[in-house]
């Protein structure tokens, strides 16, 4: 992951989505706000009660977030 991580401020421009699990136990919320740091451009959607794999825990949320988020985008 550190190698994914120390690409990310060639995208810091770029809009992004972060979507987060308030149950997940790998990432903290330092993680979380790593991120929102790299991303000045960045909605966070925290998913209450989702875990690690938010997919499964909350699809529909997440589809509505998307869906949400890139209608905004040019």
């Amino acid at each position: 992951l550190r190698e994914v991580e120390s690409k990310l401020p060639a995208l810091s421009n770029r809009p992004a989505l972060i979507l987060w699990g308030d149950k997940d136990i790998a990432f903290r919320r330092k993680e979380r706000q790593r991120f929102e740091e790299i991303f000045a451009h960045h909605q966070t959607r925290i998913l209450s009660g989702a875990g690690h794999f938010i997919w499964e825990d909350s699809p529909e949320e997440i589809a509505g977030a998307i869906l949400g988020f890139s209608s905004h985008l040019k």
